[in-house]
């Protein structure tokens, strides 16, 4: 399995401040950036196991967890925006599958 992509996952701040002339200002934070393997989801397995066809769905395989929790990642610094749906940590690798945000 090669590890090919660089994913980076953000977090938004948790407490905005206010900035004189701006309002509120909430910071985006890089929590991680890992190398990793992605791939899409096919349409067989997106209807078995989410019973409808979802487009823009990846899964992201680490050799290690993020660590921290995440709002979203950027894939190779893809302009797309995907968010957390599951992830799964079995013995050798950590598994995120990812969607695609809509904003």
């Amino acid at each position: 399995m090669r590890f090919d992509s660089i994913v980076k996952f953000y977090t938004n701040a948790t407490s905005a401040r206010y900035v004189p002339g701006k309002g509120y200002d909430s910071t985006v934070k890089l929590v991680g950036d890992l190398p990793a393997n992605v791939t899409d989801v096919g349409i067989h397995r997106s209807v078995s196991d989410f019973g409808k066809i979802t487009t823009g769905n990846k899964i992201i395989r680490t050799m290690e967890p993020v660590g921290k929790d995440w709002d979203y990642c950027l894939i190779d610094d893809d302009q797309h925006k995907y968010i957390p749906v599951t992830d799964r940590s079995p013995l050798k690798l950590t598994t995120y599958l990812v969607g695609r945000s809509q904003s």
